[in-house]
């Protein structure tokens, strides 16, 4: 839970990169809190697959990393190895990352905590993770601005964002409605927020 500051911080902070970032690269300060807003970011989506929602397909034999193992839907598994995770039709999450198949109760973010809407996988080299991250034109979208950075992946490198949307179909489509270049603000050192 975020403290009362941490909320005023990213009110003020969203209403700041809304009005006036402007240019290319911009820097703007709260309360000794920078903030970084920059053009040209790419932003995209990742969401977490269901099994259920595919239709009919090849079973195939996935061993997870404890050595149990389980035959899942061919097409659903090829999902679950791009999106990181995936809900099984047993109702428990199948994982893949760092080269192993993984079970949890809930999809897990890079820290080994439950992944939530309204969080990002971000290069660690350009946003410390558990810096406020805020995205305006997402806003149709997500019903939201403000994102939290807990999340890292192979492919998101340097001036890239990958937004986490939620589970299934709708959110799949979310994440093509969300892809584009997007102007990009965030919180240096901003290490105040829990998760």
């Amino acid at each position: 839970m975020r403290s009362f500051h941490t909320e005023v911080v990213v009110c003020i902070a969203t209403i700041l990169c809304l009005s006036g970032c402007q240019s290319n690269s911009q820097q703007r300060v709260y309360h000794n809190e920078k903030l970084q807003c920059e053009d040209n970011w790419r932003v995209t989506g990742y969401y977490t697959p269901i099994e259920k929602d595919y239709g009919v397909s090849p079973y195939k034999q996935v061993t997870l990393k404890t050595g149990e193992s389980h035959k899942f839907k061919v097409n659903f598994v090829n999902a679950v190895r791009i999106e990181g995770w995936g809900k099984t039709r047993f109702g428990w999450y199948l994982g893949y990352f760092s080269g192993n198949w993984h079970k949890s109760p809930a999809p897990l973010n890079s820290m080994g905590k439950t992944l939530n809407v309204g969080e990002v996988a971000v290069d660690t080299s350009r946003i410390p993770k558990l810096s406020t991250v805020f995205i305006p034109n997402v806003q149709p979208y997500l019903q939201r601005t403000t994102f939290i950075a807990t999340d890292v992946g192979s492919a998101i490198k340097q001036k890239h964002v990958d937004v986490y949307t939620g589970e299934g179909e709708k959110a799949k489509l979310t994440t093509y409605a969300i892809t584009g270049n997007h102007q990009v603000c965030f919180g240096e050192n901003e290490k105040t927020v829990s998760l």
